[in-house]
């Protein structure tokens, strides 16, 4: 529980807008990374699509990021 705890940042919405303070240890985490992928256990929920637009957002304003892609594979 104690590195879960470590590796633990509360962020204070998963809402697109207002201050993106909380995502300062993304940053730390991304370092000078190129690349940021960004998973998930669902797909089209309304938190998860929010969360990764604000995580865009982030890399955009306070890492420099210019390119955005997606991959959706269409399942057989």
């Amino acid at each position: 529980m104690a590195a879960a705890d470590r590796g633990t940042h509360p962020l204070r919405t998963t809402g697109p807008r207002g201050d993106l303070s909380d995502l300062r240890p993304l940053g730390r985490t991304v370092g000078d990374a190129r690349v940021v992928g960004l998973g998930g256990a669902t797909h089209n929920s309304h938190e998860f699509l929010t969360l990764k637009h604000r995580v865009l957002r982030y890399l955009v304003e306070h890492k420099g990021f210019r390119t955005f892609a997606l991959d959706w594979s269409s399942g057989p």
